[in-house]
């Protein structure tokens, strides 16, 4: 029987390995990010949004505390049923799914909506972290690179389809980076952007971009983006100090639009102005320093895999979400970690951070 000083003792050494700089940061993300979503959701009755926001977080805690406990050798052996779970919620969309905006996405579970495709992120990195563990002889040939590249192709196409051009993406990205990680030719990875490009460029002559799409990407470079021009404005509007916490005007007229969301960082950057943003910017470029130091510094081949993965999700967001909200990318529904508004989302970033957290304990030779 393990006594009372033995688990206070376990305890203490959980507390002692964990990464705390990454702890701090991510702690210091949520924080402000909640600060930004309470201030954006004045506009509506009763902070609804911010009031469901505190709930999802709620929700998190047992996704952090499995994360957190589990080996996540033990996630990978699974591989093939998580790949098979992570198949089978994106096809439920398109049965069950709820319509928004054009997109059916969202699968209505009463009290709560769940996003597959943001659940599908962390399913995808695990799974195929797998893939390059039990494939490494064969990565650096045309057979290794195309089972890996099958494994990621059917849930982009799925989310593709959605549609949702943003989050499928990030799935080109998690392999891009997984594999180069994992020591593919970069011959190989070269050819595959090449042919990517083209494919593009057949999809969008071809009528497999919506014209929605097309406009968004149109739009940026004859600056007549409706969004863009709006986010524009609420950041000129801040200055270099702000106009001070809760006084944002152009979040109060209504006139930025997902501010929520998409475009919560206007928020910041009106209130806050360029001092604050900047603070921030510097906290999200801190945050992925730490993420990326979890993957360079892993010994084990899966869990430097399954960290790559993670610092690539994490950085695909930031970067472009930051670079939509300013003009330099097309509006795309990428969200800001730790800020956007999203239920699923915020469950995906939690369990991945308390993931990192397993990996970086564990790589300290901490034992559950």
């Amino acid at each position: 029987m393990i006594t009372r000083a033995a688990r206070a003792g376990v305890a203490s050494d959980a507390v002692r390995r964990l990464d705390w700089p990454l702890v701090l940061a991510s702690a210091g993300l949520i924080f402000f990010g909640l600060l930004s979503l309470y201030s954006a959701d004045t506009v509506s009755v009763g902070h609804s949004h911010f009031k469901r926001q505190l709930l999802w977080m709620v929700v998190a805690i047992p996704f952090c505390a499995l994360f957190w406990f589990v080996d996540p050798r033990k996630l990978a052996s699974f591989s093939k049923v998580l790949y098979a779970l992570n198949l089978t919620l994106l096809v439920a969309v398109f049965f069950l799914g709820k319509e928004a905006k054009g997109s059916v996405r969202w699968i209505d579970l009463g009290p709560f909506q769940i996003q597959p495709s943001e659940i599908a992120k962390l399913f995808v990195i695990l799974t195929l972290a797998d893939v390059l563990i039990r494939f490494r002889d064969e990565l650096p040939t045309i057979r290794g690179l195309l089972l890996s590249l099958l494994h990621v192709a059917i849930p982009f196409i799925l989310v593709f389809k959605q549609p949702d051009l943003g989050t499928s993406i990030v799935f080109v990205c998690i392999w891009f980076g997984m594999s180069l990680v994992a020591g593919q030719r970069k011959r190989y990875l070269l050819g595959c952007f090449i042919v990517g490009l083209g494919a593009f460029a057949l999809l969008w002559n071809s009528g497999f971009i919506r014209d929605y799409q097309k406009a968004r990407v149109e739009a940026l470079f004859s600056g007549d983006d409706y969004h863009s021009r709006m986010a524009r404005y609420s950041i000129g509007y801040g200055g270099v100090t702000g106009q001070g916490y809760l006084r944002g005007d152009m979040k109060a007229s209504r006139l930025v639009p997902e501010q929520t969301t998409d475009f919560i960082f206007t928020v910041v950057a009106e209130e806050w102005g360029f001092i604050g943003s900047t603070l921030v910017v510097v906290g999200y470029a801190y945050f992925l320093w730490r993420v990326w130091l979890v993957a360079a510094n892993a010994s084990v081949r899966l869990y430097r895999y399954i960290a790559a993965g993670i610092y690539v999700v994490f950085a695909f967001h930031i970067v472009v979400n930051l670079l939509m909200v300013v003009g330099l990318l097309p509006v795309v529904g990428v969200p800001l970690p730790f800020f956007s508004r999203g239920g699923s989302a915020l469950v995906l970033n939690f369990s991945m951070v308390a993931l990192l957290l397993n990996l970086r304990a564990r790589e300290k030779h901490l034992v559950f």
